[in-house]
């Protein structure tokens, strides 16, 4: 069916500028009527399938994700010998409540994120216990798990949520079946300024975020071997940080309070969730921070982040360098993707849902729709040997150290993995 896609005219998403057509209309019409297919289950949020399977049949089949420049294993390889036995010491130090986490299904990627995510730390058994007991709270907190089930009442308030942060969108999948998630930090600077909504509101809505991300890798999991989700299992994604538009006055104290609040929890409870960051429509000052800090930073986690400007061709070569195809690539980098946001992707039978869609699709009076992709095929991808050279960086005006600190937050966020405020 034609994928449902918003208007990239704006750095201010604007979801009304929808194109509506006769299969969306059907989608609305039986939405609130049909059953879930077993394929829009998944053990982390219930996914609106026929949305997502528009994207991965784009990509026909997909590859295996390789290991990581500077790496020695890919992210669906089994634990090895001596992972297996940090992976016992740590279980053994878990509580009932975090041994049970791991034996989850909606949890079951969690230990072996953590093995891989604390392996190079000196105290690395009881750091690592701290992030799944952190993770087993959070989810208690934020009744992950009733959402998990698909439990009505708490599916609405998780819609209620993914509204909020109309800032994070899916943009499509690359050649391995990665997510790519899209933020425009301008958005998200304005909701965590608002009064009205508290910072514990702000830290629930990104913890639905991040579920709704292991949901999107399970879908391509099962793309991979539809008879075993956990033959090729993709435990990362892309992440796309815009920075179109970001103000110095956008940097509020409460701004940066709550950055803070939710890189600490969102890292802490989601560890090695990166495969790469890009940061767009970047400052000339953010590359030099970013020259300063990866020298303190081990190269693995410096081969997954890339500071790029404002030239939208630059920007597209170095993501079609990087294996994502121009259907995938953002139009903030000057791909076709129109990308959506996370709300449209969850699945419900609720009204609210529907109506919802109902917004999306329609335009409002005045408004110039956009038409969607063109063509449904899966298309030929050619898998590039090695990542292009890093764009050149336009220059920008001097601009205060408060928004140089956030701008640095946002490097080393998706240097650390990409879960923090401004790198789910």
């Amino acid at each position: 069916m034609p994928w449902l896609c918003c208007s990239a005219k704006n750095d201010v998403a604007d979801d009304s500028n929808l194109k509506p057509a006769s299969s969306d209309e059907d989608l609305l019409r039986s939405a609130s009527e049909e059953p879930y297919h077993e394929g829009e289950k998944t053990p982390f949020v219930p996914l609106r399938g026929r949305v997502v399977d528009r994207r991965l049949e784009q990509r026909g089949t997909l590859l295996r994700p390789p290991p990581e420049k500077n790496a020695d294993h890919a992210e669906c390889d089994p634990l090895n010998e001596n992972e297996l036995a940090f992976a016992d010491a740590i279980t053994s130090k878990l509580s009932p409540e975090g041994r049970q986490l791991i034996e989850d299904e909606a949890a079951s990627h969690a230990l072996i994120r953590t093995v891989r995510g604390y392996w190079t730390y000196d105290d690395r058994e009881n750091e690592a216990c701290k992030s799944l007991e952190a993770f087993v709270e959070l989810r208690r907190k934020y009744d992950l798990n009733e959402l998990a089930r698909g439990d009505q009442k708490t599916m609405r308030e998780a819609l209620r949520l993914l509204r909020q942060w109309r800032s994070m969108r899916f943009a499509g999948y690359d050649v391995y079946g990665h997510p790519i998630v899209v933020e425009r930090v301008g958005q998200s600077l304005k909701l965590t300024d608002r009064k009205d909504v508290d910072k514990d509101e702000i830290i629930r809505g990104r913890a639905v975020c991040m579920e709704l991300f292991q949901a999107l890798k399970y879908a391509s999991s099962k793309h991979h071997d539809p008879a075993d989700a956990n033959n090729v299992k993709v435990l990362k994604h892309i992440y796309v940080v815009d920075m179109k538009n970001v103000k110095t006055w956008h940097v509020t104290s409460r701004c940066r309070d709550r950055f803070r609040s939710i890189m600490q929890t969102m890292e802490l409870s989601y560890p090695e969730v990166a495969w790469r960051t890009y940061v767009v429509n970047a400052p000339k000052y953010l590359t030099i921070i970013w020259v300063v800090i990866k020298s303190w930073l081990d190269p693995v986690t410096t081969s997954r982040v890339a500071i790029l400007g404002t030239n939208p061709k630059n920007n597209r070569e170095r993501l079609l360098a990087d294996n994502i195809p121009l259907d995938a690539i953002p139009a903030c980098c000057g791909g076709e993707s129109r990308d959506v946001p996370l709300s449209l992707l969850l699945g419900s039978h609720d009204s609210s849902t529907v109506s919802h869609l109902s917004e999306l699709i329609t335009p409002l009076n005045g408004a110039s729709p956009i038409t969607p992709l063109n063509g449904t095929s899966p298309k030929e991808v050619v898998v590039a040997s090695e990542v292009a050279e890093k764009a050149p960086v336009a220059e920008e005006p001097t601009t205060s150290p408060r928004l140089k600190a956030i701008a640095l937050a946002v490097v080393a966020a998706g240097a650390v993995g990409g879960a923090a405020v401004l790198g789910a």
